[in-house]
């Protein structure tokens, strides 16, 4: 059985910049380069709140960021709930939360060792170190991976396109990930 989802969606008015999934790993946002949600924005902190999902629910904590964190319009405080359709406020940067009943992952792409996984809906997906990247895997070059609606997966890397078999283990960069 798959982990509960939640998706993110980053947006600067009301453009949206990037879609950011919120699985079994947790989330951190901020102007640094180790996070999963990178704003450039300078009334965000480096290393400015945490998204996680537990047992269902979306939970939020501000890391004690200098402007602080907006939920709804107001100030976050401390660990909270969050509601499935609530909007976040980074500095001036938006994040709208999409219900978790609303996506629906075709597959899921995940480490080996199964340390890590992602939704994956179907839709081009980037992959690399760089904090634009949809799904940000250090130690991975920059590549995409095409889902279509009836779960066929490619991978481009560089001028490569490799097809990829459900369950079937395969190497990008120094990781070993798999497609369920």
């Amino acid at each position: 059985m798959s982990p509960s989802v939640a998706r993110l969606i980053v947006l600067q008015d009301e453009t949206p910049l990037k879609t950011i999934f919120v699985s079994d790993t947790p989330v951190l946002i901020g102007r640094s380069e180790r996070v999963q949600v990178s704003v450039n924005d300078p009334q965000a902190s480096r290393m400015h709140a945490v998204l996680w999902l537990e047992n269902g629910r979306l939970w939020i904590q501000d890391l004690n960021s200098t402007n602080g964190t907006m939920l709804d319009g107001r100030r976050l405080e401390g660990i909270e709930s969050i509601r499935q359709d609530a909007e976040l406020r980074v500095g001036e940067t938006r994040i709208r939360l999409e219900p978790i009943a609303h996506v629906q992952p075709i597959l899921w792409m995940e480490t080996i060792g199964g340390e890590q996984s992602w939704p994956l809906d179907a839709r081009t997906h980037t992959i690399g170190p760089d904090n634009d990247a949809d799904i940000r895997l250090d130690g991975a070059p920059a590549s995409q991976l095409v889902v279509r609606d009836d779960g066929v997966t490619m991978l481009h890397v560089g001028s490569r396109r490799l097809p990829l078999t459900l369950q079937r283990s395969f190497r990008l960069g120094v990781l070993t990930l798999r497609i369920r």
